[in-house]
């Protein structure tokens, strides 16, 4: 009867032991999930901010000359003109990121703090563009939801009065032409 009894015991410590030791296992993958999340976010954003730097002194010639204005007046007189590709390009680099941050692939929280406000002011900035490329270049009419999703929450978590949205007068006609094909 005393050996059942401490082999009983026995069992209830090594369940115990065996618990602890997954649960401290669960905790350290989770724990290694978020390290991974926030190298990757961190990544991203150094690759995509050297990108932004990079196009924007190399398209425009620097950001003070009134960028992306001259680039809708360039499209005017050139549709096929490599600086339009060059910014189309970098705008669906930031809709990717958005996208990720969106869905739990990067860090919110590691992105606001590392270029949050440049995210804000580049949105403010590519505004008129942004509009231009949904409305006029028969552009998918969800193009640049995920990066508008994400200047509101960043706006929200950096507590701006007013989120930003963009101007979709023919996002209905264009949601209903894609429906039809």
């Amino acid at each position: 009867m005393k050996i059942e009894v401490f082999n009983l015991i026995v069992l209830i410590v090594q369940a115990m032991i065996l618990l602890c030791s997954l649960s401290a296992l669960i905790w350290q993958v989770k724990k290694d999930h978020l390290r991974r999340e926030r190298e990757a976010t961190v990544k991203a954003v150094d690759l995509l901010m050297e990108k932004m730097r990079w196009d924007d002194y190399d398209v425009v010639g620097g950001v003070e000359y009134g960028f992306p204005e001259q680039l809708l007046n360039t499209f005017e007189v050139d549709p096929s003109c490599k600086e339009l590709e060059k910014a189309m390009n970098l705008c669906s680099r930031i809709e990717h990121l958005s996208a990720g941050v969106k869905h739990g692939v990067y860090n919110f929280e590691v992105l606001n703090k590392m270029c949050g406000i440049y995210l804000i002011h580049f949105f403010e900035r590519w505004r008129n563009f942004l509009e231009f490329r949904i409305q006029y270049l028969n552009s998918s009419p969800t193009a640049y939801d995920q990066f508008e999703w994400l200047v509101q929450a960043l706006s929200l978590a950096r507590g701006l009065n007013e989120p930003l949205k963009l101007e979709r007068t023919n996002r209905n006609k264009l949601i209903k032409r894609q429906s039809k094909k």
